[in-house]
């Protein structure tokens, strides 16, 4: 018998295949976290592109009120947005930034300024209260 003659390949390989597959396994994990990463910064960009777009819009529609009330004119609307108006001669208006959201602004006519009252991104979903809080009463334990 060949006592004497142990090359061991058997254990080596199994390593070696257990460590491919394992780098294998890492590395499609990795793949599936970069796809989601991507996917998480794509609409963040998204988000932050309309954001500055809407708060753009908010400054230039200020601009042209301020203009307008110089004239002596009080718009309705101003870039297709509403400008609402009250007695005590402050001006709101609402810039979307997407379907659920949008950046409020209220300004008070100072002299020939305006002060900024209220620059906020605000919620214009429709929110509804939950009706019934999941609680356990004790009840049907199996």
């Amino acid at each position: 018998m060949n006592k004497g003659r142990y090359t061991g390949l058997g254990s080596t390989s199994l390593i070696l295949v257990f460590s491919v597959l394992c780098l294998a396994v890492f590395s499609l994990l990795t793949l599936s976290l970069v796809n989601r990463e991507n996917t998480l910064t794509q609409k963040f960009k998204a988000s932050v592109e309309n954001y500055y777009s809407a708060d753009s819009m908010a400054v230039e529609t200020a601009v042209k009120l301020r203009n307008a009330l110089s004239d002596g004119k009080i718009p309705a609307k101003i870039n297709g947005i509403a400008i609402h108006s009250d007695s005590s001669g402050s001006y709101s208006f609402a810039c979307p930034i997407d379907k659920e959201h949008s950046i409020a602004v209220r300004l008070k006519q100072e002299a020939e300024t305006l002060k900024i009252l209220s620059w906020q991104k605000t919620n214009t979903a429709d929110w509804r209260p939950e009706e019934r809080l999941g609680i356990w009463s004790g009840k049907d334990v199996p």
